[in-house]
């Protein structure tokens, strides 16, 4: 398994928090601020990133309903 610095998504929260100790509590609520903040100029998704920046309202909607959908499978 690759360590978490190699995960795309986790940069960014690695270079928020230059601490060198991290709580799952820390990462979650980066993760959070990534999603609420989403920076289409920095994408993981190139997709995602262009529908950001044509609608954001439906991009929005879209994000949503996916992680509706996730949610039911999770719980």
């Amino acid at each position: 398994m690759p360590s978490i610095s190699q995960w795309p998504l986790c940069k960014p929260v690695l270079t928020i928090n230059q601490k060198p100790v991290l709580t799952i509590k820390s990462i979650i609520y980066d993760l959070l601020q990534l999603f609420m903040r989403a920076n289409p100029n920095d994408p993981l998704n190139q997709a995602a990133a262009d529908a950001l920046q044509i609608n954001q309202r439906l991009f929005q909607q879209n994000i949503q309903g996916c992680l509706e959908s996730n949610w039911e499978r999770w719980t």
